[in-house]
């Protein structure tokens, strides 16, 4: 699986996982991988990257979640540096 394709999983299953069901990425039948990335990343930087994956700009993040851009653009930079990925192009 691709990271872009992963990161697309990870924020399904996340969205998902809000209502108590986990995911799994075929890499790690027990969802243990998910599990993991999920906990690296703060409730906050997860609803971030769900926008960002739904297409979402930063600004309309920011208007949304009640957050100034820059505040956005820090939880998408630490978001993306947790799940090791380069580039916001990567993610998206």
């Amino acid at each position: 699986m691709t990271r872009r394709g992963f990161l697309v999983s990870l924020v399904v299953g996340l969205v998902a996982g809000a209502t108590g069901g986990l995911f799994t990425t075929g890499r790690a039948a027990s969802g243990s991988l998910s599990a993991e990335l999920m906990n690296l990343l703060s409730p906050k930087e997860r609803q971030v990257l769900a926008l960002r994956a739904r297409g979402w700009n930063n600004a309309q993040i920011s208007h949304e979640l009640l957050l100034s851009p820059f505040a956005v653009s820090v939880f998408v930079q630490n978001g993306l540096e947790k799940l090791k990925m380069h580039s916001r192009l990567e993610a998206s």
